[in-house]
């Protein structure tokens, strides 16, 4: 008001004697207040001593200031407690209110943390930690726009409290760099809205179009994958924009480092390129069975980092995804599920070997999961030193059951062997009797 209506000096000297009696006797009085429920309670606090005694030396600063005639110091004092006070306890309203939001509310256990876990198809743990993440991140950053108004200039008075707020939310210089909080709330809101804009259209995409656009599950992952990570670009580089980052610096310091890069994490490129070529080019899918390094088992995620695989005896199996671009990999279910199992038999020169190849191919034509076109082959493979022996190949339909199916099939010609009485000779071996002397 003094600035607005241009006040003669009078007239601001008394104001800011009044403001600082004022500020001065309702300090004294809870300081009073403060002590007396102290009394009551018959408790001490040591903590709220030393606040009682710097209350009662600011009363004496401001008095002894009055006394003597430095009304702009007393004023000033009295202002900046005011402005010490409200900064602190709006402080402590924000930390409140963070802490029941983050800690309260998104929890794995509370019905809201479960709530908004389904709708991000998140874990309800992956909501909490995210919730912590993001917590921490925001107490910090209202303990830094707090910090700026306390240890800013010691000319604040009450009356340029909003100005110095607004220098801080829309920009102010620190240690040489150009601060603005306004556009860093920007650029969280940003990443905020577009990691759950991302979310939201991979859940779309994954329950909604991808099913019934009659694409296998391989190309669904590939395709959900591959929007999510272009999302996660776009988000980033909105954000640096908003933060007024140039990405042309950006580009200019990751050439710089492009060597170091090179040599210090040449293998997490080399994974993530290799990732990023598993999903575009797809020589493995997502469910297909596999073999890599010794190791077989189905396809269960492909990430730009590994490939996660499932052994037959449940055990997971994390591969770089450098290593299934570079090396040779056996992908059984790649152009089809299909695949050939090879069934060995030997039986005795007295049996009939058209009895033995018919037995055979019955045995193949009433099995439900065998092909007939490609039609079953027996084959008579040697003549043995004490047996005939014989192969069954024939094409499953599904390479899932291979094993399943050769068994069934030792099942079936060992019962029709011996109902048509054909003999499977024993390995021959050689006794020798030792004689002693005596």
């Amino acid at each position: 008001m003094h600035k607005t209506l241009d006040a003669p000096l009078v007239l601001t000297v008394a104001t800011s004697a009044l403001t600082a009696i004022v500020v001065a006797a309702l300090l004294v009085s809870l300081l009073v207040r403060l002590r007396r429920n102290a009394r009551l309670a018959e408790t001490r606090n040591p903590r709220a001593q030393w606040l009682r005694a710097a209350g009662w030396l600011i009363v004496a600063v401001i008095a002894v200031a009055l006394v003597t005639g430095t009304i702009g110091f007393a004023a000033f004092i009295a202002g900046r407690l005011l402005t010490v006070l409200a900064v602190l306890g709006a402080l402590y309203i924000a930390l409140v209110f963070v802490e029941a939001l983050f800690d309260e509310v998104l929890t794995a256990d509370s019905e809201h943390g479960r709530g908004v876990a389904a709708w991000l198809g998140l874990s309800p743990r992956g909501v909490e930690l995210v919730g912590t993440l993001l917590s921490a991140a925001i107490r910090v950053l209202l303990v830094i726009v707090a910090a700026y108004p306390l240890l800013g200039p010691w000319g604040l008075f009450a009356a340029d409290f909003f100005d110095v707020i607004g220098g801080a939310l829309f920009g102010f210089r620190f240690a040489g760099l150009a601060v603005s909080f306004t556009a860093i709330f920007g650029a969280f809101a940003v990443v905020l809205v577009g990691v759950l804009a991302t979310r939201a259209l991979q859940r779309w995409l994954e329950r909604s179009v991808l099913p019934r656009a009659g694409l296998d599950p391989g190309l669904q992952h590939s395709v959900s994958a591959l929007v999510g990570y272009a999302g996660l670009i776009a988000v980033i580089a909105l954000a640096l924009a908003e933060l007024g980052i140039d990405l042309q610096k950006i580009a200019l310091v990751a050439g710089a480092l492009s060597v170091g890069i090179g040599f210090g994490l040449q293998s997490v490129v080399s994974n993530f390129v290799s990732g990023l070529i598993l999903l575009a080019e797809r020589p493995i899918r997502v469910g297909d069975m596999i073999v890599v390094k010794g190791e077989e088992g189905y396809v269960r995620k492909i990430s730009v980092r590994a490939t996660e695989i499932e052994t037959f005896e449940r055990a997971s199996v994390i591969i770089p995804n450098s290593e299934l671009i570079t090396g040779m990999v056996k992908n059984w279910t790649h152009l089809n599920p299909t695949g050939r199992i090879t069934v060995k038999v030997r039986v005795t020169y007295a049996s009939d070997p058209d009895q033995v190849r018919d037995i055979l191919k019955e045995a193949a034509a009433e099995h439900p999961q065998v092909l007939q076109t490609p039609p079953p082959r027996i084959l008579l493979i040697a003549l043995g030193d004490s047996a005939l022996e014989f192969e069954l190949r024939c094409v499953v339909a599904n390479v899932d059951y291979a094993l399943l199916v050769k068994s069934d099939l030792h099942f079936a010609i060992l019962r029709r062997f011996r109902s048509a009485r054909i003999a499977i000779p024993f390995p021959p071996h050689e006794e020798r009797i030792l004689g002693g002397q005596s």
